[in-house]
């Protein structure tokens, strides 16, 4: 009828069923993966200056992660303050663009790209 091996597998996944089952029977909150990401993020922050000496924030630390990985041609401590917030990473481009970032936002992007 079957191995050994399939029997297992399937006593296994029945199980694994069964538990989540229960557990949503009594309103217990299970994590989903798909949002494990967003706990990383924490207080990112992201800061753009552009060729004409701007600042401008950047409010989406996932396309800011991507510019920076793109773009620069590395990255090197600083310490610069800008609207309240710490940055301590300055990446630079080859095009006199800086992207800078906190701690929580330089790790976050280190982990994701």
């Amino acid at each position: 009828m079957g191995s050994q091996k399939v029997w297992v597998m399937l006593n296994v996944s029945l199980t694994i069923i069964a538990v989540l089952l229960i557990l949503s029977l009594f309103n217990v909150a299970v994590p989903t993966l798909g949002k494990s990401t967003a706990e990383l993020k924490g207080e990112s922050f992201c800061v753009v200056k552009n060729w004409v000496n701007e600042y401008v924030e950047r409010p989406d630390i996932d396309s800011c992660c991507i510019e920076k990985k793109r773009f620069t041609l590395g990255c090197e401590r600083s310490d610069t303050i800008i609207n309240g917030n710490n940055l301590f990473w300055k990446c630079k481009t080859g095009n006199k663009v800086e992207y800078l970032f906190n701690e929580d936002g330089y790790k976050y992007c280190e982990k994701i790209v």
